[in-house]
């Protein structure tokens, strides 16, 4: 599952929900995805945060590149076979 922030960083304003998800996909796992389908979305913490989540199926990926990830990432990419 990959994960991360809409604009983040100043060089991805203005970015869209579907855009985050799309590069976050790519960089911290190296497939890209021909759809995205939004499952859900709403608050983390009611009343407590204005922080939301939402969550994309990726439908028809193939890998394209190996996963980049930045410096401040840990990651290690399972992959499980359908």
């Amino acid at each position: 599952m990959a994960g991360g922030l809409v604009n983040d960083k100043t060089s991805h304003d203005p970015e869209t929900l579907e855009a985050a998800a799309r590069r976050e996909l790519l960089e911290e796992t190296g497939y890209h995805a021909e759809h995205l389908s939004l499952l859900v979305g709403g608050p983390v913490s009611s009343g407590l945060s204005s922080e939301i989540i939402s969550f994309y199926q990726a439908l028809d990926v193939s890998k394209k590149v190996p996963r980049r990830g930045d410096a401040t990432e840990s990651i290690r990419v399972h992959e499980v076979p359908p």
